[in-house]
């Protein structure tokens, strides 16, 4: 408290970010919670595991703590991502803030599909029409119906759809019946995007906030013997290695199944066909370029050197693949479990 210049017996005095979000049509805009007669630095890296380095100009706070706004200028065209925190030196004396922000710009080409997961935690916000509605509807073409307007498609617990469509009148969501559309998108959960060939406002969707963290974790439940979406929504990559060298399977130091489906999912035959999917075990199925680009498949064949490992359908060997943030995935279960990732 003494270094960031905050009142120590006030816990909504500390600094920190207020809010992150798109300013005009490529800076980013963040509002700054600061302590009194200090100067505050906004460092920030472009990749997860970066350390983080100052950036832009320095922010000089007032006689009295309060709130001050900071601009990243150009950040939405210059990365596609960037993580942000606050930092504060005094009397020989720094302070870094560890609660992270950041800002994600994801693709939206005309006539592409894409399934995409919220990659910030807007808390209570996460209606679509509220700020993730907003957010998810930047890069997108709205109409005057839901058959000329961009959309999006929810899944349900039980495997049905739910689709909505982005108004030119008012740029709200709207439901199949026209009504406004009342819909959450919660971490972990996933969606298909559709970008059709009108006209979109901006050529990417920007998403902006608090990154998540495993504080709650989250848990995902599986549609038995059905498919279901799932987004990866922490900053940081979960990777799946294989040990092996080109189509060599190197039993020794393929790792099992290091995404925490195996032990509780039933895992597959000995055969694979990607047009029966019931006779995998758990799947994981990667949209890409408008077409199913990867298929991985968790082995059970009574081998011990080959079960609960992943195996790719398309190249005939072990899985090599992470799940990143911001997109959403494809699980096909063959039981009843609940998942918990972690952000390692």
């Amino acid at each position: 408290e003494y270094i960031a210049g905050t009142c120590p017996t006030n816990p909504g005095s500390y600094p920190h970010i207020l809010t992150l979000d798109l300013d005009g049509a490529s800076d980013i805009k963040a509002r700054v919670y600061m302590g009194s007669n200090r100067t505050y630095t906004i460092v920030g890296a472009d990749a997860a595991t970066n350390a983080k380095v100052a950036i832009g100009a320095a922010l000089a706070g007032g006689m009295n703590e309060g709130t001050n706004e900071w601009i990243d200028s150009g950040a939405v065209t210059s990365t596609m991502q960037r993580f942000y925190g606050m930092s504060i030196t005094y009397d020989g004396l720094a302070y870094t803030n560890t609660e992270e922000w950041a800002m994600f710009r994801q693709q939206r080409q005309s006539n592409c599909w894409y399934l995409v997961s919220p990659p910030v935690d807007l808390g209570v916000s996460n209606n679509l029409n509220s700020t993730l509605g907003r957010q998810l509807a930047r890069g997108l073409a709205p109409g005057t119906n839901a058959s000329d307007a961009d959309g999006l498609y929810f899944m349900s617990s039980t495997g049905g759809w739910t689709s909505y469509w982005l108004s030119n009148v008012d740029t709200n969501w709207y439901d199949a019946t026209n009504g406004l559309a009342n819909a959450t998108l919660t971490a972990g959960m996933g969606a298909w995007v559709r970008r059709k060939a009108g006209a979109a406002a901006t050529s990417n969707a920007v998403f902006a906030g608090r990154t998540f963290t495993n504080t709650p974790a989250l848990a995902f439940s599986t549609n038995a013997g059905g498919w279901r979406i799932f987004g990866w929504p922490y900053a940081r990559s979960k990777w799946h290695y294989n040990g092996g060298t080109n189509n060599l399977p190197a039993l020794t130091n393929t790792p099992l199944d290091r995404l925490g489906f195996w032990q509780a999912g039933a895992r597959g035959g000995a055969t694979a066909n990607p047009l029966m999917p019931t006779n995998h075990g758990d799947q994981i199925w990667i949209y890409d370029d408008n077409y199913w680009k990867k298929i991985y498949w968790l082995i059970n064949i009574g081998n011990t050197n080959y079960d609960g490992r992943w195996w790719d359908d398309r190249l005939g060997r072990f899985g090599n693949f992470s799940l990143e943030a911001g997109r959403a995935y494809y699980y096909h279960a063959t039981t009843n479990f609940n998942w918990t990732p972690t952000n390692d």
